[in-house]
Parts: C-alpha cells; sequence; structure tokens
C-alpha cells in the first residue's frame, strides 16, 4: 500500500487574507516542499502538488492531519 502524507502551512486560517507559505508532501522516504519565497505565487504551489499527485502510478489514501480546521470557527 502507498501512502501519501501531505502538510500546508499557512499565515492563518482565513483563506481571504491569509497565504500558504509551504506545502510538503511525503511518499515513502522521498519528501517534497513546495515554498512560496522559492515559487512565483501560491498557485505554484498548489500546481506543484497536483502535478506530483498526477504524476504518480496511484495511491491507497492521502493522509492529513487536522483537515477540517478551517471549517471551524478559531473563537
Amino acid at each position: 500500500m502507498v501512502d501519501y502524507y501531505f502538510d500546508i502551512e499557512t499565515t492563518g486560517l482565513n483563506p481571504f487574507e491569509d497565504r500558504i507559505l509551504t506545502i510538503q508532501m511525503k511518499r515513502g522516504n522521498d519528501i517534497t516542499v513546495w515554498k512560496l519565497w522559492e515559487e512565483k505565487d501560491e498557485m505554484s504551489l498548489v500546481a506543484g502538488l497536483f502535478d506530483n499527485l498526477r504524476n504518480t502510478n496511484g495511491f491507497d489514501s492521502i493522509c492529513g492531519y487536522n483537515w477540517d480546521s478551517e471549517d471551524k470557527d478559531e473563537g
């Protein structure tokens, strides 16, 4: 079974005001990190992740932590 783990670091939870800083993906022993300061913009980070997933031979699961936190009120 091949698992993918990914994490997105942001400046906050508001999609209108905050920014994506990094996206990290781990597949087996391979770790890929897309960094905002090394890319053109946030869309380049997301495109890098999806390009990487599209070029795989498939996967059984994608794992993350705290995925639903963006749906909750911080206060």
